[in-house]
């Protein structure tokens, strides 16, 4: 029981992992991506005035 418990647990950690890794890769290009467009936005408002 208890070692069917520890994989388990190792199991749970490694798609927690797994979950948390693809969440890394999906929030960088998005915070690249509106900075990106952050700073367009600036340069626009700034030449305006």
């Amino acid at each position: 029981k208890v070692i069917i418990n520890g994989l388990f647990t190792a199991v749970k950690n490694f798609y927690r992992f797994k979950s948390a890794k693809k969440e890394m890769k999906n929030s960088l290009p998005y915070l690249t991506s509106k900075l990106f467009w952050y700073k367009k936005f600036n340069k626009k408002s700034e030449d305006k005035y």
